[in-house]
């Protein structure tokens, strides 16, 4: 708006004063849904453009639109040398720990598993959010498997990682390469 009041005298002789296309009353309804539409995709690639580069979230913009374009912006920044998987195991009355499939609870998990990408938009909202999203998780798998009849003593959500291989995604990890880091335990 500014750039247009800046600019208006320049351009005046161009711009008839007796325009019908600024004026509201004229407007149709659909011309200002589409007006509405632009300036939300601009503020979403705005937000997304000073997320990738200062990592900072404009306010007002919803997080959901502020992810998406920074994902299309700025595909590789998340790119990492090594694989990473989210793993849910529950421990069984004996003692020993049954692993979960996620691709029950979350049906793009095994999309999502390679990327890595499931966590990433609360990493900077700090480790509290981050902790929680881990507890959210665990406890909605938890209750699934309870109403399926599985008894667990408690459950617990870890990273597995192992190095990237030629031969695939899963090469070295089946050669015991893996390290895993406990991200929350549920009694």
């Amino acid at each position: 708006m500014l750039l247009f009041i800046i600019l208006t005298p320049w351009f005046s002789h161009i711009i008839p004063t007796n325009a019908k296309w600024y004026d509201t009353q004229e407007m149709p309804l659909s011309r200002i849904l589409q007006h509405v539409l632009i300036l939300v995709y601009l503020a979403a690639t705005l937000s997304g453009i000073s997320y990738a580069l200062f990592r900072v979230l404009l306010p007002g913009v919803p997080l959901s639109a502020t992810s998406f374009s920074y994902q299309m912006i700025a595909p590789f920044q998340q790119y990492r040398t090594f694989n990473e998987e989210f793993v849910l195991e529950g421990r069984l009355a004996d003692g020993s720990w049954k692993r979960i499939p996620l691709e029950k609870y979350l049906p793009l998990w095994r999309i999502e598993k390679p990327m890595s990408s499931v966590f990433w938009v609360h990493t900077d909202r700090g480790e509290e959010a981050l902790a929680e999203a881990y507890k959210t998780i665990t406890e909605y798998v938890w209750r699934g498997e309870r109403a399926q009849g599985e008894e667990f003593e408690s459950i617990r959500f870890y990273r597995e990682t192992w190095p990237m291989d030629p031969d695939g995604y899963e090469a070295k990890r089946l050669h015991g390469v893996t390290e895993q880091t406990l991200l929350l335990e549920l009694p």
